[in-house]
């Protein structure tokens, strides 16, 4: 899984579908979400994963009003097209990535 933040977010750009996954290392949460993560990144290659520690990266949070982690976000050449909070079995957070997908095939 690919990191990225203040330095390299401008590259979402290029990336025709990207899930990115906000956390921070004192977040139980996030960590127990970090392994289904991982697994849904194996099973679906037509989506770039990427993982934002928000403790360095302050710009981004504050930029998108990230108040409340983990908090997961798709985006469509940079755009983002949806997003979603909390902690959630990995049959939810395909869910949400497959609805992502559908809904916004046909859109730029």
């Amino acid at each position: 899984m690919k990191d990225i933040g203040d330095y390299n977010w401008d590259d979402l750009k290029n990336i025709k579908w990207a899930f990115v996954d906000f956390w921070a290392s004192w977040c139980g949460p996030c960590m127990a979400m970090s392994p289904i993560v991982e697994e849904l990144e194996k099973e679906m290659p037509q989506v770039t994963f990427y993982k934002c520690d928000l403790d360095g990266n302050y710009e981004i949070g504050k930029k998108l009003d990230i108040q409340k982690i983990p908090q997961f976000y798709m985006f469509k050449n940079g755009i983002q097209v949806s997003k979603m909070f909390g902690g959630r079995p990995k049959e939810k957070l395909k869910e949400y990535i497959v609805g992502t997908l559908k809904m916004n095939e046909d859109a730029t």
